[in-house]
């Protein structure tokens, strides 16, 4: 028997034999800054001007924290300066000045009340990542885990929503 009823993973569906992976949400990953650090330090309009900034990176799903997804399915090496696992801290660091941060979207989930952050290079960096549920057992089994993973999913789309 695991030790878990559920397991929320962002990413490919991992190696777990006996595990069920059911998808809850996509969630974009961009480029966000601050629109004081933008008028600081410039807006970048191409690729090879990030080299000139200071990156801060989202590492999780499986992702590497110097290879920045493009929207055309390649990626871009990059050099961040700071490698996190949180997104709040990145969009606080980012929020504040601290440079331009790979962040999973919408970026209101992720940022501190009253900060304003903006996409950068919108039409070029990106990508997706996938909340999963992972359980050890089909959730058509189990009505308490149904009833669980129905109301996470129906407050993810809400969040979403907003």
């Amino acid at each position: 028997r695991s030790p878990f009823d559920i397991l929320l993973h962002l990413g490919d569906s991992p190696a777990r034999e006996g595990w069920f992976s059911r998808v809850l949400m996509r969630l974009p990953v961009r480029l966000f800054a601050s629109p004081s650090y933008l008028a600081e330090r410039g807006t970048p309009v191409r690729t090879e001007e990030l080299a000139e900034h200071r990156l801060l990176t989202w590492r999780a799903g499986g992702r590497h924290a110097d290879a920045w997804p493009l929207l055309d399915g390649s990626t871009l090496s990059v050099a961040p300066s700071v490698i996190s696992a949180n997104p709040e801290l990145l969009a606080t660091l980012a929020s504040e000045g601290g440079g331009i941060a790979l962040l999973p979207g919408p970026s209101e989930l992720f940022q501190p009340p009253g900060a304003q952050l903006v996409p950068v290079l919108e039409e070029v960096v990106g990508g997706e990542v996938v909340l999963r549920a992972l359980t050890p057992h089909p959730s058509r089994t189990d009505p308490r885990l149904r009833a669980l993973l129905e109301n996470v999913q129906a407050l993810l789309t809400a969040l979403a929503v907003e």
